[in-house]
């Protein structure tokens, strides 16, 4: 079976309105951007939308990592050092 371009159209349209739609949000270079989109960004920047802190299983795996092999702290490297 050949695809031909207008099998893609629709998919292509679609695509393209989304990304119209999201460029449509975002301020054209050198203009300011709005009041609405800098409170989006303090927002964002003081963790109102916090980034997940990972899987849970890499996380578990962090945990037990650092109970068998703890990292050395600072004072006692400097203490090796002498």
């Amino acid at each position: 079976m050949t695809i031909t371009d207008e099998d893609c159209l629709s998919e292509a349209l679609a695509f393209n309105e989304q990304f119209e739609a999201a460029a449509a949000t975002r301020p054209a270079c050198g203009q300011a951007p709005s009041a609405a989109a800098l409170a989006l960004l303090r927002r964002n920047r003081l963790g109102g939308d916090a980034p997940p802190n990972g899987s849970k299983w890499r996380q578990d795996i962090t945990r037990l990592r650092n109970i068998l092999d703890p990292p050395v702290p600072p004072q006692e490297e400097a203490l090796f050092d002498i």
